[in-house]
């Protein structure tokens, strides 16, 4: 035995040599490959399953080390309007950094989460809108409200524990910054479209007193998509004041300026009174470029209005006589019977997402169909009641504090 031991020991393991780290890695690097390789060799059928899997493994690994990356492609998708194209995307893509960020902190066994007054008002205010769903009368209409208000929870969850520092909330930015534009350039492509194909002339010879061509891209609401996209513009156009670099300054400038024209295509009242009141804050706040920016934004306006198939003052217009648009009468008596129906079913509500279940009911005009309030505060006092009203007073309260 000992002969064979000195016998290997003299001619082969004093023969061999320590390999280099670029040996090593090569080895590596061809190791891997042939078990890929032969992975898919074997299993050619489950070979997508596999590549998803594989995607999946290198997406969480990536956001195990910069979880910010999943804040931004959450507010990218939902500014980029992607849950038209993949529902439930953005609470998936809030969830699953949440998760990560969990598993993340278990390592560095940090077991602390940042809890704002915000955060305690705005969990208390879920849960009772959970437990509203206990007398509602359309259960289909409760999980479709519970969907929307579990998604803004979790991102109130996540961003308020993952933006510790500037450049956080400038990751953000652009997030938003390049959904903004993604959502301008097929709303503004939609438009263009529409204007060269001869569609905009056949519709005109159609048309009735009142009728409005309005642009949203592959949304499925106009007025959802100028309310998504105001505060981003906002978000953006902070950031564009800032001193980071040109590129940076570009790109959230034009994500304004499109982001707003898009909101003028979309014709939503709502919308372009909010982006009114943005704009006179924002000229407000830059003292210095005040007329240069006036001039720009009188300059979109212009164009808006005289290239696009739009007519944004008659639309506003509409806002101070009813009788040219018949929805201003409608959300009016719809105001008028969230106020009945809040007195009915004092002081629980009628349960979460239950208004247009019941909306029918409360108006002096029959409706086909039942219709939501567009009016947040309609909305939550009839469906959670007075206790729901409360909660949601002090969420507002503590995040203005």
């Amino acid at each position: 035995m000992s002969t064979t031991s000195s016998f290997i020991e003299k001619n082969i393991l004093a023969r061999l040599r320590p390999l280099t780290t670029k040996q090593t890695s090569l080895g590596v690097v061809v190791a891997v490959l042939f078990a890929a390789l032969w992975t898919v060799w074997t299993y050619w059928g489950r070979a997508p399953v596999l590549a998803m899997a594989l995607g999946g493994a290198t997406v969480g690994l990536i956001l195990f080390r910069y979880p910010i990356l999943g804040g931004m492609l959450a507010v990218f998708g939902m500014t980029a309007g992607l849950t038209g194209f993949l529902p439930g995307s953005y609470s998936g893509t809030l969830l699953l950094t949440i998760i990560i960020l969990v598993i993340r902190k278990t390592f560095q066994r940090d077991f602390t989460w940042r809890v704002t007054p915000v955060m305690k008002w705005a969990f208390l205010f879920f849960a009772w809108c959970i437990v509203t769903m206990i007398w509602s009368g359309n259960y289909d209409h409760s999980v479709q409200s519970l969907r929307m208000m579990r998604a803004a929870f979790l991102s109130l969850v996540l961003y308020t524990e993952i933006v510790r520092e500037p450049k956080h909330f400038y990751a953000l930015a652009v997030g938003a910054a390049v959904g903004l534009l993604t959502t301008a350039s097929y709303t503004i492509n939609s438009s263009i479209e529409f204007l060269t194909s001869g569609a905009a002339l056949e519709i005109a010879k159609n048309s009735k007193p009142g009728d409005v061509s309005r642009f949203y891209g592959y949304w499925a609401d106009p007025n959802a998509m100028s309310h998504v996209l105001i505060p981003m513009i906002g978000f953006a156009a902070a950031v564009s004041r800032t001193k980071l670099g040109v590129i940076l300054r570009t790109i959230t400038t034009l994500a304004v300026v499109l982001g707003l024209v898009t909101v003028m295509l979309s014709l939503s009242r709502g919308g372009l009174l909010c982006a009114l009141l943005l704009l006179i804050i924002i000229l407000s706040a830059d003292r210095k470029y005040r007329w240069y920016a006036t001039g720009a934004v009188a300059l979109i306006l212009l164009v808006v209005v005289t290239i696009f198939p739009t007519n944004v003052f008659d639309r506003m217009a509409t806002l101070t006589s009813g009788k040219a648009d018949g929805s201003i009468r409608q959300r009016s008596q719809l105001l008028v019977g969230g106020l009945h129906m809040f007195e009915e079913s004092f002081p629980l509500g009628v349960g979460l997402g239950n208004y247009r279940t019941y909306s029918a009911d409360f108006l002096s005009t029959s409706l086909t169909f039942g219709m939501i309030s567009h009016n947040t505060y309609i909305d939550i006092a009839t469906e959670t009641g007075v206790v729901g009203l409360i909660l949601f007073a002090g969420l507002l309260v503590s995040a203005f504090r």
